[in-house]
């Protein structure tokens, strides 16, 4: 437990606030314990200044002090944001004259956004930084694009946050026909208790796929969350698709992990399942999960253990995660260790 003032919470954050891409950045409060006017127990190790932003009082409080305006976090969903660095792309960084390898998760990337966009309240876009991680508080490194033409590859990044969820992290991956990526994940405010939402999409050589949807549980026990979701919700979808209920390798992933019994999984070679059953099946997993939130009540408990959880979540994630190695062969292994670790898993901790 930890204990800070308000009125330091504010200087910090005032401080610490930079400049990148049209947002004020807060940096992350010092864990260690600061000397202010008054005393507000402030928990959980992974709790930043942006969480704490949830709370009306304290918006008041920032607000009167004219320190700073919780706005300048984030900004609006605008046609130019989803049109940034080209988006959505139409070619491969790989392509010549006319032919271009396919970007085959694309269909996936736009039907996401335009779902967010009409259904979601109040979206804003926050910055791609990993200042939300303790490891790279001071860090101005913005993951919004990056590319690499000699190794002919490319990645957009984008972070969203709702009335409904903290932060979806989307990402568009392209190496032309070598290799096509789309992930994203899907974090409910903490004060839901609901499982996250989790999507990876890859293609290698335009001729090996490999698909994982799930709603990640952040408690063991199914009934810890607020909603029940396995047998009910996902399980009836999961069964209309045979060809996507294969079975997880335990090389990276445990799936009794972080894992629900009725992920979406499989590994072919057949391009029709994509658009067949992968496409409609992810559909019906994103909007099962949205619904999940709007028919949920906020939690009003003491949420320690949940943040804990999803910290747990980005720990776990970030250490098996495969594609550091294919990230760090692209852009190289710093490049990779903060993308992992202070970006994709902004909350992990490092072994």
């Amino acid at each position: 437990m930890f204990f800070f003032k308000v009125q330091c919470i504010l200087a910090s954050a005032a401080l610490f606030a930079v400049g990148l891409n049209g947002f004020t950045i807060p940096r992350r409060v010092s864990r260690s314990k600061l000397e202010m006017d008054y005393e507000v127990r402030y928990d959980a190790p992974v709790l930043s200044v942006l969480e704490k932003l949830e709370d009306t009082t304290f918006i008041q409080e920032v607000n009167h002090e004219s320190v700073f305006i919780a706005e300048d976090f984030s900004k609006p969903l605008t046609d130019d944001v989803e049109h940034a660095n080209g988006m959505p792309w139409r070619r491969s960084i790989q392509a010549e004259d006319d032919n271009s390898p396919p970007l085959t998760y694309m269909p996936f990337w736009e039907w996401q956004l335009s779902f967010i966009k009409e259904n979601l309240s109040n979206v804003k876009v926050l910055p791609c930084s990993s200042t939300d991680s303790e490891y790279y508080r001071h860090s101005v490194s913005d993951f919004s694009y990056d590319e690499n033409t000699k190794k002919g590859g490319r990645m957009v990044n984008l972070c969203l946050a709702s009335d409904e969820y903290r932060k979806i992290r989307m990402t568009y991956y392209d190496a032309g026909r070598g290799c096509q990526v789309f992930n994203s994940l899907w974090y409910p405010k903490e004060s839901l208790n609901l499982p996250l939402l989790g999507i990876d999409l890859l293609a290698f050589g335009g001729m090996k796929f490999l698909a994982v949807v799930d709603f990640h549980p952040l408690h063991d026990n199914e009934e810890d969350h607020s909603q029940v979701f396995d047998e009910s919700i996902l399980k009836p979808i999961r069964d209309r698709y045979p060809s996507l209920q294969g079975k997880m390798s335990a090389k990276f992933y445990d799936e009794t992990k972080f894992f629900s019994k009725n992920m979406l999984f499989s590994r072919f070679e057949n391009k029709d399942i994509i658009m067949d059953d992968l496409f409609p099946a992810f559909q019906e997993y994103v909007k099962s999960h949205f619904d999940l939130t709007k028919m949920t009540k906020p939690h009003g408990g003491n949420i320690d253990h949940i943040l804990e959880r999803v910290a747990e979540y980005d720990s776990y994630s970030a250490e098996r995660d495969p594609a550091k190695g294919l990230l760090a062969a692209t852009f190289g292994n710093e490049w990779a260790e903060e993308y992992v670790h202070g970006f994709l898993f902004s909350w992990s901790k490092k072994n």
